[in-house]
């Protein structure tokens, strides 16, 4: 009885570190070998020989705690008095490793763990609003379908830790491509702008509120829709000219757009806005 007693917590002892070895792809060492690597013990299984057993898979255990926890730490923004009372009380391991200590040690590890995490996703998603931010200002926003933050919030801290360089990555080869882009971008900026002011005003020139303005407004406002409109051709021409001269090259596509794609959408948003102002009217009409 005393020997199968024995021979089922022999049993348990090794499948509960065969798990804890797979759980953490680690590899038996020497300490561990003749209970790990063999079905039935290898000496006999007096209560000494249990014990034993017992403290080699606590060691094990609370190393890799321990190792494991000194890493989350240089990973995480904890402080050093935080880090040095922790250390002092549970990692200065006694001569004999009790169940307990090693439960501690797992317990505070998830928690660094979920510390940690926590910090990763917050980098990520800076990091994927910083790209998304840069990408506007470069007119790169073509595809942002690989950007989505729920695409890799369930992800490992490690894969976190993945995705996110390599964003931050992403982001200083978007400022590095920018400087070569700035030929076409920064005229384009200033398009846009006057483009945006060219849609104002064509809306105010189609609020029935304009009519009771008086003093002349209503001439300069025309005036001035009519100068930017002038104004807008001429920078295109301009802007489409310094294109030419890197003609082929995808520095200067425009949000997935070449610059001709590009213009011609903007100018037919505008028609569109005429559009809905001339249906609208027509339809207070009846």
């Amino acid at each position: 009885m005393k020997y199968d007693s024995r021979h089922a917590e022999f049993r348990q002892i090794r499948s509960s570190f065969l798990s804890f070895l797979k759980q953490n792809d680690l590899s038996p060492n020497d300490a561990t070998t003749s209970f790990v690597c063999y079905e039935e013990p290898q000496y006999p299984l007096s209560q000494a020989y249990l014990e034993q057993m017992r403290e080699i898979h606590h060691r094990n255990k609370a190393v890799h705690f321990r190792k494991e926890i000194t890493k989350l730490w240089g990973e995480s923004n904890l402080s050093a008095k935080e880090t040095e009372t922790f250390r002092a009380k549970y990692l200065e391991f006694p001569s004999k490793i009790e169940e307990s200590l090693v439960n501690r040690l797992d317990k505070y590890s998830s928690e660094l763990k979920v510390i940690v995490r926590g910090q990763l996703l917050k980098r990520m998603e800076s990091a994927l609003a910083n790209i998304k931010s840069l990408r506007s200002q470069a007119y790169m926003l073509d595809d942002d379908s690989m950007l989505g933050f729920d695409l890799y919030e369930n992800g490992t801290n490690e894969q976190l830790r993945s995705h996110t360089e390599n964003f931050e990555k992403e982001a200083e080869n978007i400022k590095r491509g920018m400087v070569q882009r700035a030929r076409i971008t920064k005229p384009l900026h200033d398009w846009d702008n006057s483009f945006e002011k060219l849609i104002e005003l064509h809306q105010k020139s189609q609020d029935p509120e304009r009519l009771k303005n008086r003093g002349g407004q209503l001439l300069r406002d025309e005036r001035a829709r009519k100068a930017l409109k002038h104004q807008l051709v001429k920078q295109e021409k301009q802007i489409l000219e310094i294109s030419e001269t890197n003609k082929g090259n995808d520095r200067f596509i425009i949000n997935g757009k070449n610059l001709e794609e590009y213009f011609a959408a903007k100018w037919e948003d505008l028609d569109r806005i005429h559009s809905s102002f001339i249906n609208n009217r027509k339809m207070k009409r009846k």
